[in-house]
């Protein structure tokens, strides 16, 4: 300060200051020197003002932005604040509340918010006010300065937890948590929150601890369904979707029969399987669009030669009850005999039945249409739903036929698949097992 006056012949700056009574009292002060003729210093001038009242609100603004008003812990702001700021690596907790949501319901909201101060209370005496925040309605939070057991620091946690009542009213209530752990520098809240995910896919009251290497497989799985996503989006803006045509092969006569329609990506002269495309086309909710495309560019092919054909459709489709009017439309626009399609389902669709899934297939087959449910004997086997739905073809999950002249089991499994049915459906006019 002495030095700016002496140079500068000015200063200004945040002081605290004694009243007379000997309270401290915030100022913002200017000071200025006045010089003689002689250029000496003759006067100081000094001019104050009271920053009192604004620090106060100040720090009201600060705790408003910074404290959790619910439980008095530091919030998930303030927590990516001083993280932000670290300038080593630091051990971070969360811990979920195990079945909040339940006890908001059963005992009400009031409840749950005295509960959740309790909590508050108790891990703020536990593990220090400045360690401890709350990030959410059922989520906290605990950062160690330093390398720490993990596993340990939890199993400490969870002991201590589990002898803990609290009592809130007159409800005595047990609580236990979720864990998600890391260690690091960077990334350190988004690492926590992914090994809490994992925890919780593992069950209550689990824990599990941030692995750099399973982070780095993730990173690349995610980094591989952008690719694939991006790939699928240019494919659909290109029309670049085409139907492949796999010949069903007759053992018996050794002509193809009919033919099965897959959908491939063809860009610049590659052919791309759905194995890179299906899985973002189902997240994004586009296989409705997919199969838009195979069915109408199959018929069109279709519509010159006289084949039979498949179509795979998925529950997604059943879902947008587009279906029935969709392929109305395309048969009478390029003219193909009902009698020729074939609309296939896999075994997991046919097996949740959903009411107005079975409507709609049923529908497409009052108008000739025949059904087909695709790997049967992979999940669910559901006989019923073949009975519900009136099913044309069964196809018995390759996992049995590619090795039934060799394997007994094999062999054993699908001839009592084909034995049941044929005895469940011996009566009906649709029962083309046998054929």
């Amino acid at each position: 300060m002495w030095n700016d006056i002496t140079t500068n012949n000015h200063w200004s700056g945040e002081i605290i200051n004694n009243r007379a009574d000997g309270s401290e009292i915030t100022q913002w002060m200017s000071i200025s020197r006045i010089l003689g003729k002689d250029k000496q210093t003759q006067h100081h001038l000094a001019v104050f003002s009271d920053l009192t009242e604004l620090k106060k609100a100040q720090k009201k603004i600060e705790q408003m932005a910074f404290i959790d008003s619910g439980t008095g812990l530091y919030n998930k702001t303030y927590l990516e604040k001083n993280i932000h700021n670290l300038k080593q690596a630091a051990s971070l907790i969360l811990l979920n509340i195990n079945n909040f949501s339940y006890i908001n319901t059963a005992y009400g909201f009031a409840l749950g918010d005295q509960l959740l101060k309790q909590i508050a209370d108790t891990l703020k005496s536990k593990f220090g006010t400045d360690n401890t925040y709350r990030l959410n309605s059922d989520e906290f939070a605990i950062v160690i300065q330093e390398k720490i057991d993990l596993e340990a620091y939890i199993n400490h946690i969870q002991g201590y937890s589990y002898g803990i009542q609290f009592q809130v009213s007159d409800v005595a209530l047990n609580i236990s948590f979720t864990y998600g752990a890391a260690y690091r520098k960077d990334n350190l809240l988004q690492s926590s929150a992914l090994a809490l995910k994992q925890a919780k896919k593992s069950g209550k009251n689990r824990y599990h601890i941030f692995d750099i290497t399973e982070e780095s497989t993730n990173e690349s799985r995610h980094k591989a369904f952008i690719a694939a996503n991006n790939l699928l989006h240019h494919a659909l803006e290109n029309d670049q979707i085409v139907p492949f045509f796999q010949g069903i092969h007759d053992n018996k006569t050794h002509k193809i029969q009919k033919f099965e329609v897959l959908a491939r990506i063809k860009k610049e002269g590659e052919i791309i399987s759905p194995y890179y495309f299906i899985e973002p086309a189902k997240h994004s909710g586009l296989l409705p669009e997919i199969t838009k495309i195979m069915i109408d560019k199959s018929f069109k092919i279709m519509a010159h030669n006289d084949f039979s054909f498949s179509i795979n459709i998925t529950e997604d489709d059943l879902s947008r009850f587009y279906l029935n009017d969709f392929i109305a439309q395309k048969l009478a626009e390029y003219k193909i005999d009902p009698t020729r399609v074939i609309i296939e389902i896999l075994e997991g669709v046919s097996s949740t039945g959903k009411k107005n899934h079975i409507k709609q297939l049923n529908a497409l087959k009052s108008k000739g249409l025949s059904l087909a449910i695709d790997d049967f004997g992979a999940e669910y086997s559901n006989f019923e739903r073949v009975l519900d739905l009136e099913v044309d073809f069964l196809k018995i999950d390759a996992k049995y036929i590619k090795n039934i002249d060799t394997d007994p089991k094999s062999f054993e499994i699908v001839r009592a698949i084909s034995f049941f049915l044929c005895q469940k459906l011996r009566y009906s006019l649709y029962c083309r097992v046998c054929a």
